[in-house]
């Protein structure tokens, strides 16, 4: 039985830009009953009420809706920050602005898990395994991505291993598509790309249209594209984290004499001090990043507070998640700055505080907190953070961005 379930409704881009401007301009939670009134007023047609519910699918599918309560589909729904700022592109013809959040909600985003509005429990991304389709193959056709998807849905097949063969079936003709079930080859989040622009077809082959990202942006945003991942499993770190490791250590090795000192320093100072338990390679990693960012240090400042503190109570934060990260971020020493354990780390952490456009720390006003730590938070407000930068602006953007939806 398939494990992966994608919204199968309307992929038609002038109702979901319907849907979007109801929710854009009631901006606040709106029921099933008045959404149904609203949108049959817009379309101008009579369908059954729940037709008109399914045609929020996709909109949710993508993070631009979300529900009161996720377990109830008869929950009150309304638009997301991201939801918004999309509407606003798509209203403007922003083309670039409608690229941008597609890919942002592709980085930030699991498909397979976890997704609204659908029952899906696989750990395949399908709109992430689309776009490294068309990076690895040229282009992909429907049916081309049906098989792979359906294979790789029955985990028969390794996805190197079905690139191949769809790159040698092009010449030889070998595979027959004929029995790859419909919802793989006509799979309707695609098809919304496609019309949003995100895609582009740019010829056929045997009657099938050869898909590919639209080529106004895939050389702007291609280490993007390049990062995103397909499983949402991290089976594939691993490999990945032993390389990163290696170029870290010998990178840095070779710009410091005193790196390895270092390095050895803030390794046992990691073990003594990290109280959870943590890949071997994901704890390297982090000590090789501390060693950077603390060299000899005993003492450092929060880049948040401007307290000096001993270094081990201070931690070498992760501007833009970690797991969020290409390989080529993390190996940027740039990624990381000094927060401590009195609070700073968790409350940049989880969202309490933003650091804007102009390295200045705000108070996040989405978040409800008590008096006692408004009071905390307030004492923080106003502060310019120590490790903002012109090599870090784009870091803390991309937090920005997490933090607002």
């Amino acid at each position: 039985m398939s494990l992966l379930v994608m919204p199968k409704q309307s992929a038609d881009p002038d109702e979901m830009y319907s849907v979007l401007e109801i929710y854009y301009k009631i901006n606040g939670w709106l029921s099933n009953k008045d959404l149904i009134e609203k949108l049959k007023l817009k379309l101008q047609n009579k369908l059954e009420p729940q037709a008109y519910t399914k045609k929020t699918q996709i909109p949710a599918y993508f993070g631009f809706i979300e529900w009161e309560d996720q377990k109830n589909s008869q929950s009150l729904r309304r638009i997301t920050e991201s939801g918004k700022r999309f509407f606003e592109s798509l209203k403007n013809e922003n083309k670039n602005l409608v690229f941008e959040e597609l890919l942002f909600c592709l980085e930030t985003l699991t498909f397979g898990k976890n997704a609204l509005g659908v029952s899906s429990n696989s750990r395949i991304e399908p709109p992430q395994l689309f776009v490294k389709c068309i990076l690895e193959l040229g282009f992909i056709t429907r049916k081309e991505f049906g098989y792979i998807l359906n294979k790789l849905d029955k985990d028969e097949e390794n996805f190197h291993f079905l690139l191949k063969k769809i790159y040698s079936n092009r010449k030889l003709k070998h595979i027959n598509f004929k029995n790859i079930p419909n919802k793989f080859t006509d799979v309707k989040p695609i098809t919304i790309m496609l019309k949003w622009g995100f895609f582009e077809v740019i010829g056929k082959i045997d009657n099938n249209e050869q898909i590919t990202i639209n080529k106004n942006f895939i050389d702007i945003y291609k280490t993007r594209l390049s990062a995103l991942k397909i499983f949402n499993d991290n089976n594939n770190f691993e490999n990945e984290d032993l390389s990163l490791i290696n170029t870290l250590f010998e990178n840095f090795k070779s710009l410091d004499k005193s790196f390895e000192k270092n390095y050895q320093t803030r390794l046992q100072e990691l073990q003594t001090t990290d109280g959870k338990e943590t890949k071997s390679q994901s704890r390297k990693e982090q000590s090789i990043l501390r060693a950077i960012l603390f060299k000899n240090k005993s003492e450092d400042k929060c880049a948040i507070c401007h307290i000096l503190l001993p270094t081990d109570l201070l931690v070498a934060a992760h501007i833009k998640p970690r797991h969020k990260c290409s390989l080529t971020e993390r190996k940027n020493s740039h990624i990381v700055m000094p927060t401590c354990k009195l609070g700073c780390d968790d409350f940049f952490e989880k969202g309490y505080i933003i650091v804007n456009n102009n390295g200045v720390i705000i108070k996040n006003e989405k978040m409800n907190v008590s008096k006692q730590l408004n009071l905390i938070l307030k004492n923080l407000e106003g502060k310019i953070c120590t490790h903002f930068n012109t090599k870090t602006d784009i870091f803390f953007k991309y937090r920005q961005k997490m933090t607002s939806l």
